[in-house]
């Protein structure tokens, strides 16, 4: 028996494609299982996300801003100088027969004091010689005018009218008054010569320059010394335009009498001597070299005695002055450093910052003081690196 063979055919092509496509499917599959399983485990393996901590509000440093009234004081310094300078010089001439022992270079000498005495002889004299003849002049005229009344009397009883002038003597009248009249001035004339036969100091004096000595022949008009006043003194004092401006000055915008208090410190020989004083007018110039305003200053010196003697000062010492000046009303205190460049503040309000630019009212070396800065907010004294319009803020009072 013979067995038939196996008819065995080729795949057709639409089998082929599906077993390609199934293929292919597998490869696929295998592929993304691979793919998403990777994934899956570097997801479970991946670290947690930082997440971004918010940023802090810096913490900062505030002038709390105070609106008041403020009695401005200006600084200044000077030099003292004699207030009044006297030169010493002979009304009269003559022989000096006395001198006060302190008349020399540094004495001092009080108020009415004699300073030197003159011979009076020949001036005694000139006085008698026109007392005499004021005698004789007012003789003269009693004459004149005795003979004048008779001649007039004769002249009605002869019923002649009205008398010429020479009947009444008018003419001789005349010059026996302008006799009497000038032997009075001469009379005057020589009591004022015997007066200034006696120098006295017109204040009290300190005595800078003395050319005279006992026994001296002195001419009218001749310079004996000098002498400055002790009991007042003057103090230039240099201020800038914007300081002058909060001063009261006589001769610019005040009365006399009127100029701002000052109080001046002046040392000298190891002792110092608080002098008030009052600001009495300003130099007719600016300075030239600085071009400053220079005020002078009227000062007293203390009394330092029961006696009321006072301070002995000179001409020449150095002064420091504080010149109150005038109030000023609704500002704020700052310190210059607490504005940048453009005068701009950094001002804390409601725990923001705010950019504002105040009104500079009266500038001083370190400090300013100022108009437009809300009253109860905060000044910035703290540096920012970086600082904007509205940026959160915590002041050092809120912070927990």
């Amino acid at each position: 028996m013979s067995a038939e063979p196996t008819d065995v055919r080729p795949p057709t092509r639409a089998q082929h494609w599906r077993a390609s496509l199934g293929q292919a499917l597998v490869v696929l599959g295998a592929l993304a299982l691979g793919i998403f399983g990777s994934q899956g485990l570097s997801s479970s393996q991946r670290a947690p996300e930082r997440q971004e901590r918010p940023r802090s509000t810096p913490l900062v440093s505030v002038e709390p801003i105070v609106v008041r009234e403020v009695q401005l004081e200006i600084e200044g310094q000077g030099t003292l100088r004699a207030r009044t300078e006297l030169a010493l010089a002979a009304q009269v001439g003559g022989r000096v027969l006395a001198v006060h022992p302190e008349l020399r270079p540094g004495g001092r000498i009080a108020a009415g004091a004699v300073l030197l005495e003159l011979e009076r002889g020949d001036l005694e004299l000139a006085l008698a010689q026109a007392h005499a003849e004021r005698a004789g002049a007012e003789t003269q005229l009693a004459n004149q005018r005795a003979e004048a009344a008779a001649a007039l009397a004769e002249w009605e009883a002869l019923g002649a009218g009205t008398p010429p002038p020479l009947v009444s003597r008018g003419p001789q009248i005349a010059e026996a008054e302008a006799r009497l009249a000038a032997a009075l001035a001469r009379i005057e004339r020589a009591r004022l010569d015997l007066e200034r036969c006696t120098l006295r100091a017109p204040f009290a004096a300190c005595v800078l320059e003395a050319r005279v000595a006992a026994g001296d022949l002195v001419q009218a008009g001749a310079q004996l010394g000098r002498l400055y006043d002790t009991s007042r003194f003057e103090i230039p004092v240099p201020v800038e335009d914007h300081e002058l401006a909060q001063l009261a000055v006589p001769g610019l915008n005040a009365d006399a009498g009127a100029g701002s208090p000052v109080e001046a410190l002046v040392r000298l020989g190891g002792q110092s001597w608080r002098c008030p004083g009052r600001i009495v007018r300003i130099e007719g110039e600016l300075d030239p070299r600085t071009r400053l305003a220079r005020l002078v200053a009227e000062i007293e010196p203390p009394e330092i005695g029961p006696d009321g003697r006072r301070a002995a000062l000179l001409p020449g010492a150095f002064a420091q002055l504080r010149l109150a000046a005038r109030k000023l009303e609704g500002v704020v205190r700052v310190e210059r450093q607490h504005l940048d460049e453009e005068g701009l503040a950094w001002v804390v309000v409601g725990g923001r910052l705010a950019r504002m630019r105040p009104e500079v009212v009266f500038a001083a070396d370190a400090e300013l003081y100022v108009r437009g800065l809300p009253a109860g907010a905060g000044l910035l004294t703290t540096r920012l690196a970086i600082a904007t319009e509205g940026m959160a803020v915590r002041t050092a009072e809120a912070a927990p």
